[in-house]
């Protein structure tokens, strides 16, 4: 659609389009041509003067869309189904982690368009960090949104130590616990079924103990969580 910042100066063009007709044909056939120029010269003058300006519409789909970017990564199997419903909203769904590749940060940056919204769907444990995905959203003018599912807590525990022993020597063993939890269950260990003592090493989710064995053979030392 063709707009006009000055319609005045169009509208005295138009107006004097009789007039120019009527000296056009007063005038001999040799300068007809000159005259009908001048005349051409005045409108264009006129439309120039009128700042014309051209609107062009853009139809777009009424109906809403969002892209799911779910992480299936194994660290999200404890994730609890969100079960989302979207009433009148197109939903496309991109897969950006599997299996044991947790590279949150790849994944998302390969899947940013422009002009999309997005929905994040992921527990966020990413072998990069995910510092250059808000700069790469913005550039896109794009919208994330993130969805961190409630999820069953878990834990582990492992001693690490040497495998043999020796008679009369101190043997050091560090117990390691990680979990999803905010605070991390204390560890219980045992020797030959029997509880030992265990002291924390001031790092975080680490306890250690030492042991001397006075006698040769096979000993069991089992670590455990209180489930």
């Amino acid at each position: 659609m063709i707009t006009f910042g000055q319609p005045y100066f169009l509208l005295v063009g138009i107006l004097a389009l009789p007039a120019l007709y009527l000296a056009i044909t007063r005038e001999p056939n040799f300068k007809k041509i000159t005259a009908f120029t001048k005349a051409l010269t005045v409108l264009l003058i006129a439309f120039a003067l009128a700042s014309p300006s051209l609107t062009v519409s853009e139809e777009r789909s009424s109906k809403d869309r969002v892209v799911i970017l779910e992480d299936n990564s194994r660290s999200t199997e404890i994730m609890h189904n969100p079960n989302l419903k979207f009433e009148d909203i197109e939903v496309e769904r991109r897969s950006i982690a599997s299996g044991n590749i947790s590279d949150l940060s790849t994944g998302i940056l390969q899947n940013i368009d422009n002009d999309k919204t997005y929905l994040l769907i992921s527990d966020l444990q990413s072998s990069d960090p995910l510092n250059q995905v808000s700069n790469r959203v913005n550039q896109r003018n794009s919208t994330l949104n993130i969805l961190k599912p409630e999820f069953d807590p878990e834990s582990a525990v492992k001693i690490e130590g040497p495998e043999t022993t020796y008679t009369g020597a101190g043997n050091t063993f560090n117990v390691k616990v990680s979990s999803t939890e905010e605070t991390l269950p204390e560890p219980q260990v045992k020797l030959n079924d029997e509880v030992i003592e265990i002291k924390e090493t001031g790092i975080k989710g680490e306890w250690q103990f030492t042991e001397t064995f006075n006698e040769e053979g096979y000993k069991t030392i089992e670590a455990s969580i209180a489930s």
